[in-house]
């Protein structure tokens, strides 16, 4: 039995145009799933290149700001579509901004807490309804 076949699958990795979670998408292509990858810049286009070069896999490539709620959605809902389902989500994604915790702006905090945390929150709450 191998422990980590997973052909047939269907995986979501978000913020994987580059380091950690471009090597959780390669590590899934070549454990047979089929993968969709997110990035917030057009890099993910090239990473899904880069992909399909080393491991002779297409990837899906979604380009999605997930600051922005809609985004999110439509990265949520094109992933489905474009997989046929979903299996494994895999929340990579994040940001930071760096100021004195006494200036630190409120509009940043927001848009940190929206990535870092609501976003995955809603993508793991929309993976689990369909899952069920």
């Amino acid at each position: 039995m191998n422990l980590f076949d997973l052909n047939g699958k269907k995986a979501l990795v978000t913020g994987s145009s580059r380091g950690i979670g471009k090597a959780i998408a390669q590590a899934l292509v070549e454990a047979g799933a089929q993968v969709v990858i997110n990035g917030v810049s057009d890099r993910v286009f090239q990473t899904a290149q880069e992909l399909k070069n080393t491991t002779g896999t297409q990837v899906i490539p979604i380009q999605a700001d997930l600051s922005q709620r809609l985004e999110t959605r439509r990265l949520f809902d094109e992933s489905l579509h474009q997989l046929g389902g979903i299996d494994i989500l895999f929340i990579n994604h994040g940001i930071q901004r760096a100021h004195k915790a006494e200036n630190f702006p409120l509009d940043d905090c927001d848009i940190v807490l929206e990535v870092d945390l609501t976003s995955g929150f809603m993508l793991n709450q929309w993976a689990g309804q369909y899952m069920l």
